[in-house]
């Protein structure tokens, strides 16, 4: 058996007109703050994680 497919309308959503472009300043935004800053605090969290994991574990 074929199975019959129906295209669906495409729907824009503002009022169907298409959305402008932002315009090419050439200038490029860095971020403000350091990848550094970002990964010690992932490891003073993993860390934190790793300690509350630990600590909690009951050993025989």
């Amino acid at each position: 058996m074929r199975s019959m497919r129906m295209p669906l309308p495409v729907v824009m959503a503002q009022g169907g007109q298409p959305a402008a472009e932002a315009p090419q300043s050439g200038v490029v935004t860095q971020s403000s703050r350091s990848f550094v800053l970002d990964g010690l605090i992932v490891a003073a969290l993993f860390g934190a994680a790793l300690f509350a994991v630990c600590r909690s574990s009951n050993r025989t």
